[in-house]
């Protein structure tokens, strides 16, 4: 990210936070983890080589890791992203 950009996102991730859990608090009735990842887009069909990114979570960082690696590793197995509400 050029830095302009990197610090203008970063100044606003807490904001964006707090929105997110207000609608989501709204939507669902209840607190639930959140983790944003802000990163610039990828060159081309290359999507490994995004380095640089911003992160937020209203949870432990140990709860959104594993989060995180439970994604990854449904990803890497090659599991769909099916939503509950469709699933049969």
């Amino acid at each position: 990210m050029a830095d302009g950009l990197d610090l203008k996102v970063s100044r606003k991730l807490q904001k964006i936070l707090r929105r997110v859990q207000d609608v989501v608090r709204k939507e669902v009735g209840e607190e639930m983890g959140i983790a944003l990842v802000l990163f610039p887009w990828a060159e081309g069909d290359e999507p490994d080589q995004v380095g640089e990114y911003q992160y937020v979570s209203n949870a432990p960082r140990s709860h959104m890791q594993g989060a995180l690696r439970s994604i990854v590793a449904k990803w890497d197995a090659g599991q769909p992203d099916t939503p509950p509400h469709l699933r049969q």
